[in-house]
């Protein structure tokens, strides 16, 4: 058998820490995909939804946010992830449901305003306990941001998408799940 010379010897030693490294990272990404929550689980196969959008208070209305601009944005975010969007809600489908909350501070001069946006995936589901299938939320996320009142439009939207990549991101996550 041919002995190394010394420098090759080094260089083994460093490809040989090398892909140790990258293996043993690469396992690491691989186990991760093992920890997936009941509730973004729930996620999986979504193909089509219902989107229902809360009508938002006479406050965020006053500064432009309003129910139509904000289902013309989620139905944009939901169809350009390959999600259909149902005008009406269909009993076996789920429902997406986009609820804006806001809070104007009553003590600060520059009335800044906190806005909320709750995104919560309402589906059909059997209760066992009782042997009734009722629709329940299975999934939510929620984004909250203070802002001066000339800025809410545009952070409403912002928060918007915030919520809605996540939703995206969690249901790819959920697809790509192996048990």
């Amino acid at each position: 058998m041919p002995r190394l010379k010394p420098s090759h010897r080094g260089r083994l030693s460093i490809a040989v820490v090398v892909f140790s490294a990258i293996t043993s990272m690469g396992a690491a990404i691989l186990h991760t995909n093992k920890q997936i929550s009941d509730e973004d689980l729930s996620l999986r196969n979504i193909t089509a939804t219902y989107l229902e959008v809360i009508p938002p208070s006479p406050t965020l209305t006053k500064y432009g946010v309003n129910a139509a601009k904000i289902k013309m944005l989620c139905t944009d975010l939901l169809r350009e992830e390959g999600i259909d969007v149902f005008d009406e809600p269909v009993d076996s489908m789920p429902t997406l449901q986009v609820i804006m909350m806001d809070k104007v501070a009553e003590s600060d001069a520059s009335n800044a305003v906190a806005v909320c946006v709750y995104l919560t995936l309402q589906q059909p589901v059997l209760v066992e306990r009782i042997d009734r299938r009722m629709r329940l939320p299975t999934w939510s996320t929620i984004d909250i941001q203070v802002r001066v009142p000339k800025a809410i439009e545009a952070s409403t939207n912002a928060s918007i998408q915030i919520v809605m990549n996540h939703f995206h991101s969690i249901i790819r996550q959920a697809d790509g799940f192996m048990p």
